[in-house]
């Protein structure tokens, strides 16, 4: 089960209010598995830190897991190498953390009307998906950004959600998606896209 942070801090539980009161900025609650609480810490909190050294300041820090910054200007991005890849998963599992989420920006795109955006932006989910895959993270983060909130606008996101969820149901992949912005922002709004993209992939 993945819960969000914010979702901690609403949630009408003494203990989780209390648990919520000592996370740090940027931190998620990722899993609770057979009653224990695993933390994980977004690598936003290290700017300046290369990928290894966000990973090592994660475990040293005493978080089980680091949900990654995948962006251009990010600590990786689609390009790093596959011996990268393989190397940074080493180094996690040496100081015992794993890589829980890839945060991508792609949501951002996801209401392009233009076919030739679109077709390179769905060729770049897959690339983000088989990335989050090979890092052996559990789930791939949309940040939908704020576009306004149109009906052609929520359609377009609705339909890029679908296709970025059914290629992430064929590598046993979540898609999390962060409530940011005017396309995803409530309890409706959450509702709506759940049951529009119909997928048991899509989380909050």
């Amino acid at each position: 089960m993945l819960l969000n942070y914010s979702s901690c801090c609403t949630a009408q539980s003494p203990f989780l209010n209390s648990l919520s009161q000592l996370l740090l900025p940027r931190t998620c609650l990722v899993g609770v598995v057979a009653g224990l609480v695993k933390f994980s810490v977004f690598t936003l909190a290290f700017p300046g830190y290369t990928a290894e050294e966000a990973v090592r300041a994660a475990a040293k820090i005493g978080y089980d897991g680091v949900d990654i910054r995948v962006r251009e200007d990010g600590h990786v991005y689609i390009d790093i190498s596959r011996k990268d890849r393989r190397r940074l998963v080493e180094l996690a599992e040496s100081l015992g953390i794993e890589f829980y989420g890839a945060y991508s920006y792609l949501g951002q795109r996801f209401t392009t009307p233009d076919p030739g955006e679109r077709e390179k932006l769905f060729r770049e989910v897959v690339a983000q998906l088989d990335l989050a895959m090979d890092l052996g993270a559990v789930y791939l983060r949309l940040h939908p950004g704020s576009g306004e909130r149109s009906e052609e606008n929520v359609k377009r996101f609705v339909d890029a959600c679908k296709f970025t969820c059914r290629e992430a149901e064929d590598r046993g992949l979540y898609v999390g998606v962060e409530t940011h912005g005017e396309l995803v922002y409530s309890g409706d709004t959450c509702n709506l896209l759940l049951e529009e993209v119909g997928s048991e992939a899509l989380v909050i």
